[in-house]
């Protein structure tokens, strides 16, 4: 018992296997209290959770070293490679929904960390308030348990109970908000951020994108001293959420490290649903799936119906090999238009809602007999014209009839 302790103490798969992980609420427990209880993960650590756990360990020991190369690309460092050794203090974790990821970076990682170093500065982030503070009272309940206090020989200091600020008896302290709600006021040794998309609705809006982007920018990146470590969890949303702004040019589903266009080299973990690659961090052949003890092949096959959703979300890969809509095996090139031809226009109005001249711009699209569904866009002409806003009280389409028509 002795010697599991002090693995636990030592090693983050340990501590894992060690101590009770809260998993959801107990039955009949309020979910928006601060006193929730949840109940005990009863599964076993998956071959991704252990990845997980390694590098977030091998993140706070500083052993994720790397190196640039000449043409400045990162790479693993090794004694004789010739070049200086670099320390990457940046981890980034995608993995599908569902996959427990946010459990071992979010809620065990953290906690095992303020146990191992007194003082301790964590602050969490995601896309919520609510989301933030359930993780905050999982964190909580695992420092409050006896394999805890077995392991570290302390427990949460009972003067502090806010489930979103709170702190252990050795002085760490474990703070938590949603990226809009601002998280001045704090610094931290380490930054996590875990899903800072809500949803599809979100991830589609350039506001809410640009709004967040700044607000991991400005409020939580601030926030780091530092010698501080960073770890960004999630799934794949849109190129235009955070992980794909950060991700460098032309990132095809590869994990390593890489130089990213924030600036800084990250380690990246890109774990697909169903694998892709010949080089799967889990060490998986094309075609296996993710955590098959779990995932069965109809609850795959249920979140294959969307292909959008499947590319993004499971797949990590938000933007598609084919359309939705248009193969890109339909396409031809016509040097003479067939005799048959039925013409489409689309169009993106760019309304603004102000007072103020709108870009509208199309393309001219024809079928290529008409009995086909195929459509062939090389066969197209582009338009370019001022749209003058009409008053409110028209619609998007009465405006774009009216521009046509003059």
């Amino acid at each position: 018992m002795l010697l599991q302790r002090r693995r636990a103490a030592e090693r983050l798969t340990s501590f894992a296997q060690y101590v009770d992980i809260p998993g959801v609420p107990l039955p009949d427990e309020v979910e928006d209290s601060d006193d929730t209880r949840y109940q005990v993960v009863e599964t076993d650590l998956a071959p991704h959770h252990i990845l997980i756990l390694e590098n977030c360990q091998a993140l706070v020991d500083r052993q994720l070293l790397y190196y640039i190369d000449e043409d400045g690309e990162c790479w693993p460092y090794h004694d004789g490679c010739g070049y200086a050794k670099q320390t990457c203090m940046r981890l980034m974790l995608m993995f599908p929904p569902g996959a427990a990821k946010s459990t071992y970076a979010s809620v065990v990682f953290p906690v095992w960390d303020m146990g191992r170093n007194p003082g301790q500065e964590i602050i969490l982030t995601g896309y919520g308030d609510t989301i933030c503070k359930k993780h905050g009272k999982r964190a909580r309940q695992i420092c409050a348990s006896s394999g805890y206090r077995a392991v570290f020989g302390f427990n949460v200091n009972p003067d502090t109970r806010a489930a979103d600020n709170w702190e252990t008896q050795n002085k760490s302290s474990y703070k938590s908000a949603g990226i809009l709600s601002g998280l001045t006021g704090f610094r931290c040794d380490g930054l996590v951020w875990d899903d800072l998309v809500k949803g599809r609705k979100e991830a589609d809006s350039i506001t809410i994108c640009e709004d967040t982007w700044n607000a991991y920018l400005d409020d939580a990146r601030s926030r780091k001293k530092p010698t501080a470590w960073e770890v960004g969890i999630g799934t794949r949303w849109s190129e235009n959420e955070n992980m794909g702004r950060i991700l460098p040019d032309g990132y095809a589903g590869e994990s390593g490290f890489m130089q990213c266009r924030d600036g800084n080299a990250w380690y990246v973990l890109c774990i697909a649903a169903e694998c892709e690659r010949l080089d799967d961090p889990l060490g998986r052949e094309v075609g296996d799936m993710l955590w098959p003890e779990w995932f069965t092949e109809e609850y795959w096959a249920d979140k294959r119906i969307n292909p959008r959703s499947w590319s993004s979300l499971y797949q990590q890969r938000p933007s598609l090999d084919t359309g939705l809509y248009f193969k890109r095996e339909w396409h031809r090139t016509y040097n003479t238009l067939p005799k048959e031809i039925n013409y489409y226009l689309s169009f993106d109005p760019a309304v603004s809602e102000i007072n103020s001249m709108a870009s509208l711009s199309g393309m001219n699209r024809v079928r290529d007999r008409p009995d086909s569904n195929r459509v062939s866009s090389s066969y197209s002409s582009m338009y370019s014209t001022n749209l003058v806003y009409l008053g409110s009280s028209l619609t998007t389409s009465q405006r774009f009839l009216s521009t046509c028509s003059s």
